[in-house]
């Protein structure tokens, strides 16, 4: 049977009754109208796969070709579209593209380049077997494109402000320059990062009294590197209303690479003038259990 007689063939059953063409007589004659060459598939459809060439053979048309692939699980989050189409309904999450989602609209819209997701799944590789991943396996992929693509800035999200005691006495400029992309220096891209007696650190990075030994950033006993600057710090007084003054330890002219090397857990700072502010959206991710428990009462 050619293309045309199966239009005539619809034109004439539709002309007398109204119905609604199944999943496994639509699917292989669509791919086959559309000159499909590779119809992929989850595994769930393998079963479907010979009536699927058994239907183009029968009609005499053209018939693709059918693969199936494992499916990827994301753990605690929600990838069935069913489901995700429940929730939007019912206006539990707002689109497609709600950042909490694993959609390739909501990583776009969370900046994530597609050749980070490409690189992803190239990483997990392409077998029959259903997979289950953590969501920090993609977050890994995402920071290792990054690091060799996205110019490096210093960011400080709960501030703590420092000031640096001896600070005139290290001869520092107003500014320092360094490089855009740390793991690869020399690849000639580099921004000016202010300096100034007065900085502001993240609060988590310090920790008051002794701390553990698991505990690898400032404390009152352990100092720790200034990113890029070339010194270490250490604490000499701490005012809990204001603010944290310490007192630069080491410097012994080494570049701000050894520093690093030498004290593994070197940290970001910025400088308390000028300053930049940004906006800064966070998001929970959408618990799974939850989600589908919800989404099958809602369906």
């Amino acid at each position: 049977m050619g293309t045309s007689k199966i239009l005539l063939f619809y034109a004439a059953v539709l002309s007398q009754k109204c119905i609604y063409p199944t999943y496994d007589y639509t699917h292989c004659l669509c791919d086959s109208l559309e000159n499909i060459t590779h119809s992929l598939c989850t595994k769930e459809f393998q079963s479907r796969r010979s009536s699927y060439y058994w239907l183009c053979n029968a009609l005499d048309i053209y018939c693709p070709v059918q693969w199936e692939y494992g499916r990827l699980n994301i753990n605690y989050t929600v990838v069935s579209k069913r489901k995700i189409k429940a929730l939007i309904d019912n206006k539990i999450i707002r689109d497609w593209d709600d950042p909490r989602l694993f959609t390739l609209t909501a990583l776009r819209r969370r900046g994530v380049p597609p050749e980070a997701i490409n690189m992803f799944v190239a990483r997990l590789g392409l077998s029959t077997a259903q997979t289950s991943i953590d969501p920090q396996m993609l977050d890994a992929a995402i920071r290792d494109y990054l690091n060799l693509t996205a110019p490096r800035t210093m960011a400080v999200l709960d501030p703590l402000k420092v000031t640096i005691e001896n600070f005139d006495e290290l001869g520092f400029g107003h500014s320092i320059g360094v490089p855009d992309f740390p793991l690869n220096p020399d690849s000639g891209g580099h921004h000016f990062v202010a300096v100034d007696r007065d900085i502001y650190i993240e609060r988590s990075d310090y920790r008051e009294g002794e701390g553990d030994k698991n505990f690898r950033r400032l404390t009152s006993s352990q100092p720790v590197g200034l990113k890029y600057l070339g010194i270490a710090v250490s604490v000499t007084r701490v005012f809990k209303v204001a603010f944290l003054e310490i007192d630069s330890s080491r410097r012994d002219k080494l570049m701000w690479k050894e520093v690093d090397d030498f004290y593994k857990n070197s940290f970001f700072f910025l400088s308390a003038d000028p300053l930049s502010f940004l906006w800064l959206l966070r998001w929970n991710l959408l618990s799974r259990k939850t989600c589908e428990k919800l989404a099958d009462k809602l369906k």
